[in-house]
Formats: C-alpha cells, sequence, structure tokens
C-alpha cells in the first residue's frame, strides 16, 4: 500500500457509512483521521474535461454478481472510452464513473464491473462490496437518482508514489432502502462531499485504490 492510499483509507469508511445504509456497515463510528496526501509531481490545476460526457454504469448487460468474474475485454468494454487512458482527463472521468458505479450496485446489486476495478485492499471498496451483499442477502435495495460529481470543478495529479490522486465536490441524493416489494424501510439524506478517489492505472484500465471525502 503506497503513502497517498495508506492515508485515505480511514475517510473511506467514514463515506462509505454515509453513501446510503450506515446501518449494515461494520466500523462506521470510527473518528476518521484528516486526509493527507502526497504532493502531485504534475500540476493539479482544473482539468480540461467534458462536463457534459455521461457518468452513468454502463449499459451492457451484466452477470449477477455471484457469476464468474469479468474478463479484462469484457472490463474495458464496459468502462467509457474517455476514462480508460493514462492521463489527468481520463482519470478524472474514471473516478466519476466508478463512483456512480459504486452507487448503481446497491440497487441492480450486481457487482461485478466494481469488483473487477477495486484493489483487494481497498476499504472503501470493501465496504462497498459488504453492503450490496448485505442488501442482497436481506432481499433489500436502493433506490433513488444517481450519485453526481461536477467534473468540471475537479482537479488532481500524479503522485510521487506512482498513484493518481483526483479530488473534485460530490452529491449524493437522497435514496430509500427498500424491501423485495418496494416497500420503504429507511430513508438517507442528501450530503455533499468533497471527494479524493486515488488510482493506479494498470497498462490498459485504471485500478480503484481508495475513496474518502468530507462532507462539505
Amino acid at each position: 500500500m503506497g503513502a497517498s492510499e495508506a492515508k485515505l483509507t480511514r475517510r473511506a469508511i467514514a463515506w462509505a457509512c454515509a453513501l446510503g445504509a450506515a446501518a449494515v456497515l461494520a466500523g462506521c463510528t470510527d473518528d476518521p483521521e484528516p486526509i493527507v496526501t502526497t504532493t502531485p509531481t504534475s500540476s493539479s490545476s482544473v482539468a480540461a474535461v467534458d462536463p457534459t460526457a455521461s457518468a452513468s454504469p454502463s449499459a451492457s448487460a451484466t452477470p449477477s454478481a455471484s457469476a464468474t468474474a469479468l474478463s479484462e475485454d469484457e472490463v474495458l468494454a464496459m468502462i467509457p472510452e474517455e476514462a480508460q487512458d493514462e492521463t489527468l482527463a481520463s482519470a478524472i472521468h474514471f473516478a466519476e464513473f466508478i463512483i456512480v458505479e459504486s452507487q448503481a450496485m446497491m440497487s441492480d446489486l450486481d457487482t461485478a464491473l466494481f469488483r473487477a476495478v477495486s484493489a483487494t485492499d481497498c476499504e472503501f471498496c470493501s465496504s462497498r462490496l459488504e453492503t450490496s451483499a448485505d442488501f442482497e442477502s436481506k432481499g433489500q435495495r436502493v433506490v433513488g437518482p444517481p450519485i453526481t460529481m461536477d467534473i468540471a470543478e475537479a482537479s488532481g495529479g500524479l503522485q510521487s508514489d506512482g498513484t493518481w490522486l483526483v479530488e473534485g465536490p460530490i452529491h449524493v441524493p437522497g435514496v430509500e432502502v427498500v424491501d423485495g416489494e418496494g416497500k420503504e424501510i429507511e430513508t438517507v439524506a442528501a450530503a455533499d462531499y468533497e471527494a479524493r478517489v486515488l488510482l493506479r492505472h494498470n497498462e490498459d484500465a485504471w485500478i480503484l485504490l481508495e475513496v474518502a471525502a468530507e462532507e462539505t
């Protein structure tokens, strides 16, 4: 685990708790430490990214969470082209895409793509996967509008340890947790965050190392 990744993990748990269904996550009462990251070795000014590009999860048919793991080709086919290259603009698009996906899988309970692009030691990723599995076991799911990231205000850069850090404002809308018949079980209020997404590019694709945020 790199220096940037290690210093984000406790914030990741705090934000994972806030992104729907805090009651089913363990460790949500930990008092997170301040976010600290290494200084980017490249410019961290606002990137020139098309804010109209879609961040919606792939519309391609995907297997259930219990199905065989996706192949590399299947993963790449599900990720927007503008979110694949090792550039700052691409990193920002991927950060937006995967944050949206992290909430979408609480609704469709399909974790195959998220699991495929998550590092094994990513605390945020583990928390989201555990939450989705818990919903599935209880016959529950999240309904509501998707998370949005203002990529026009996003910035970031390459870190000294070879990772990429993306920072930007996130809006988490109010959602409902419902049972198998659509009956409301609980509601989660809307909130705004300044998110930090740590990534590493692995040849053809990005790997999600950690996500953390502070409520604004």
